[in-house]
């Protein structure tokens, strides 16, 4: 869930302020925070705007970001510090909205699903040092549209699976991801042709809404008219504020059509007639949705979730999976600060750092060690 956090009122100096994003650790379980700024100029305490799990949002006086200057972040009530947060751009980054955040597709061939090729070869999404994507919360598999809708489903779930358990493996992801199986709708090339097959053959990884500061968007059921309700516009509308730009929306069959077994690797728990009804009730439950979201101005892509037995608990339901997001630092021209999770570490003798010579030398703890970032997990 998006949290705002309050703070005591401090008067700014300045009369005009300036807008920082501050990511690299876990904000959102840490109660209170305060961000403080210490230059030539002495110390002010920054406004925080908005919290998230992933980043902050503040306004510091613009004087006080001119010469040397250190930021610090403090979790008040846990003597928890992180110290000299720095600047991972020199100026504000270009508000430039073709930036978005996107992860590496994986595609296959025909009845493949062991194997595969990652397209196209792209910078990885939240890729950091060491070289996890921390923001994956799902693996979406797809078909092409040969073979039944059944085979297709279990396909579509093999190749999902088999990317997933290697991206954990691999060290890439730290969490299982969430399996979905989506056969061949939600088709990413209309052609007939066998390059248009080749492309929608496809895994997609998806962006987690924790990792947002926003709730997961998954609805019992949308037999109703829209608008949807209250709870799941508020998720929408965080996720809007986070930048999330495009989606899934994948509408689960009302009934269990498929389980993992045989020497086919699946067995087929309803007729074909079943089964083409099904699949067709669930593409208008998820088109209906993903008009209304296209005309909020998010890009949204329809699909089905054949249910397999093992999933048995999403029956019914329609899931909205976030696909990329254009971040805000980028939309809004801010300046972006990482938190150094290394400098990180309990100080509970002060609330903020107290000067001790030069304005910019890290402070120790009462020990008269530096702060360490062993009892706490980022």
């Amino acid at each position: 869930m998006r949290v705002v956090w309050p703070l005591i009122p401090v008067a700014l100096a300045a009369s005009t302020t300036t807008e920082l994003v501050i990511t690299g650790t876990t904000f959102s379980d840490s109660g209170l925070i305060a961000v403080w700024v210490t230059s030539d100029g002495g110390r002010s305490q920054a406004t925080v705007r908005e919290a998230t799990r992933a980043q902050l949002k503040v306004s510091v006086p613009s004087g006080a970001l001119e010469g040397p200057h250190q930021i610090d972040v403090h979790w008040l009530g846990s003597g928890y510090t992180c110290l000299d947060v720095q600047p991972v751009a020199s100026q504000a980054a270009p508000a430039a909205a073709s930036t978005r955040c996107e992860f590496p597709e994986y595609r296959f061939e025909h009845d493949a699903y062991q194997s595969w090729s990652e397209w196209p070869e792209r910078e990885r999404c939240g890729l950091d040092e060491e070289h996890r994507w921390p923001e994956v919360g799902g693996a979406l598999g797809f078909a092409d549209e040969r073979d039944t809708l059944v085979y297709n489903a279990w396909l579509s779930w093999m190749r999902a699976q088999g990317v997933a358990s290697a991206l954990k493996e691999s060290g890439a992801v730290a969490l299982p991801l969430e399996i979905v199986a989506l056969s061949e709708s939600g088709p990413r090339d209309l052609g007939k042709g066998p390059a248009s097959m080749a492309r929608n053959r496809r895994v997609e990884l998806t962006l987690s809404p924790t990792s947002l500061g926003c709730d997961a968007i998954r609805l019992s059921s949308l037999d109703g008219e829209l608008p949807l309700t209250s709870a799941a516009l508020d998720g929408l509308r965080c996720w809007q504020r986070a930048g999330v730009d495009s989606a899934v929306v994948a509408a689960s069959t009302t009934q269990v059509v498929w389980r993992r077994a045989g020497p086919r690797g699946y067995e087929q728990l309803l007729g074909d007639q079943q089964v083409a009804t099904l699949w067709r009730e669930a593409s208008r439950r998820a088109s209906r949705l993903a008009t209304w979201l296209r005309a909020q101005g998010m890009d949204a892509l329809e699909a089905v979730h054949l249910i397999p037995e093992a999933q048995a608990d999403h029956v019914g339901m329609i899931t909205v999976f976030p696909m990329h997001v254009t971040p805000r630092s980028e939309k809004e021209g801010a300046l972006v600060y990482r938190v150094d999770t290394t400098r990180c570490g309990y100080a509970p003798t002060a609330p903020y750092p107290a000067p001790v010579g030069d304005a910019r030398r890290r402070p120790e703890s009462a020990t008269g060690e530096a702060p360490t970032n062993a009892g706490r997990e980022d």
